[in-house]
């Protein structure tokens, strides 16, 4: 006989924001939430993978924060705002050095 299992609570990752674009591509799993913890304000929001972000100069310096599904697989791109930025700051998940599991 099975039994119920209660569910898993979202898995966390956590890095410093490099540039103050970003944009995040999802390839297994699902990120829910964005967080970010800045030297000048808190700001949350529901992730839409759709959408590129861009953090105001005027928080200052950030760490972000993606609540999602355990073990889910992103690409995460930070730039400048032109194309070749973009293309050129990947960062694999999960795990680069610069990257930690909460």
């Amino acid at each position: 006989m099975a039994r119920p299992r209660a569910a898993e609570p979202p898995s966390c990752w956590s890095l410093k924001l490099f540039k103050r674009r970003f944009r995040i591509e999802v390839a297994e799993g699902y990120i829910s939430q964005v967080k970010l913890r800045c030297d000048k304000g808190y700001l949350y929001f529901a992730f839409d993978p759709k959408l590129r972000y861009t953090v105001d100069d005027k928080y200052g310096v950030c760490m972000m924060e993606l609540l999602g599904a355990p073990g889910a697989k992103f690409t995460l791109f930070q730039f400048r705002g032109t194309a070749a930025d973009e293309r050129q700051s990947a960062i694999p998940s999960p795990q680069p050095p610069s990257m930690m599991i909460c």
